[in-house]
């Protein structure tokens, strides 16, 4: 049964069976390398679950603090919207306070014109009359003083 070899080099493992010390050797090789390999994946994974509830505590947290920040720049969103309404009516109150006060300066230039197409004619007219009264109260003037001289 046994051929080549010698029975030294054949392991019993306790079923009756018998099987080369090489065969043996690389099972138990294959064996403990596959240990070690469940052993390695067991705490990669261990390692990547940790790592993958410190995240997930991030996240919540984060979540929490830029759920605040929405809720603020939502907030400012509103606040700006208010203000640029405000300054637009404010903008709307200043045109139409401009157009009134073109309006009352029209009117006010027009004013000024009737009154000078009005009054410029009887200025002229004053303005000879007074020519013409000084003249003559100057001729009275100096014929009494002609006249209180002579006595």
């Amino acid at each position: 049964m046994l051929t080549r070899h010698s029975r030294s080099q054949y392991v019993s493992s306790g079923y009756n069976t018998i099987m080369p010390i090489e065969i043996f050797i690389a099972v138990l090789v294959a064996s403990s390398c596959i240990v070690v390999l469940t052993m390695s994946l067991l705490v990669t994974a261990v390692y990547f679950l940790a790592r993958v509830n410190s995240m997930e505590r991030k996240v919540t947290r984060l979540e929490g603090d830029l759920s605040g920040l929405i809720h603020e720049s939502h907030g400012l969103v509103r606040n700006m919207q208010q203000v640029a309404v405000r300054a637009t009516r404010a903008m709307e109150d200043v045109e139409q306070m401009t157009r009134i006060a073109r309006g009352w300066t029209n009117r006010a230039d027009r004013m000024v014109d009737v009154v000078a197409i009005v009054t410029e004619p009887s200025m002229q007219i004053a303005s000879k009359y007074l020519k013409y009264g000084s003249g003559f109260l100057n001729g009275v003037m100096q014929v009494l003083l002609t006249r209180g001289n002579k006595s």
